[in-house]
């Protein structure tokens, strides 16, 4: 079956761009689920997680195979953290290849600090929301069963910000962010000066 403003070459292409999408995640997420014994021996223990050191960011050496595009620098724990939060954000949401996009509008709306407040006062947190903004969309997902608990939302609280944004852009709402526009063609920009060197 195929929608009506679509040939079936495009549904059929966009099926296995997601199935290659679930199956670099599923990848990903099995890499990450296995500890490797550090006791010498050859048996895997069930007994809990036996990965002495965190697993390593997804950078340049630990990407799975077919990552679909650039890679942010990061410079400092923070940039880490929120680079963990918005990728493993963009995943749950099926957006992986949005994942650089979104983490470089964050730079550019707050500068990654999360309790910040803009100029104007009208904007809060990481994600620079409006607060009827970020309640809504809060109250959606928690209808839709994607929130936990039952707790107060924050958009100045890094996670819940970046959840709350990795939702919105799967829903469609990249245009909410000023620099999203900007940053796509910066990056389209880069990706074709890679492919042509």
């Amino acid at each position: 079956m195929y929608r009506r403003d679509e040939e079936p070459l495009e549904t059929s292409d966009r099926r296995l761009r997601g199935t290659a999408l679930r199956i670099a995640g599923a990848g990903l997420a099995s890499v990450l689920a296995f500890g490797v014994p550090m006791d010498g021996n050859s048996r895997a223990s069930a007994g809990g997680p036996a990965l002495l050191n965190p697993a390593m960011l997804p950078g340049f050496s630990t990407l799975p195979a077919g990552w679909p595009g650039l890679v942010p620098e990061l410079e400092s724990p923070v940039e880490a953290d929120v680079w963990s939060t918005v990728y493993a954000a963009c995943e749950r949401y099926g957006i992986l290849d949005q994942a650089v996009t979104m983490y470089q509008v964050l730079w550019e709306e707050s500068r990654l600090t999360p309790a910040i407040r803009s100029a104007c006062g009208r904007y809060y947190g990481i994600g620079q929301f409006t607060r009827s903004t970020f309640r809504y969309n809060v109250e959606v997902m928690r209808r839709l069963g994607l929130i936990w608990g039952d707790g107060e939302w924050s958009p100045n609280d890094p996670a819940q910000a970046i959840e709350v944004m990795a939702w919105m852009w799967s829903q469609g709402f990249h245009d909410h962010w000023g620099p999203y526009r900007r940053v796509s063609r910066r990056l389209a920009t880069v990706r074709t000066a890679a492919r042509l060197n």
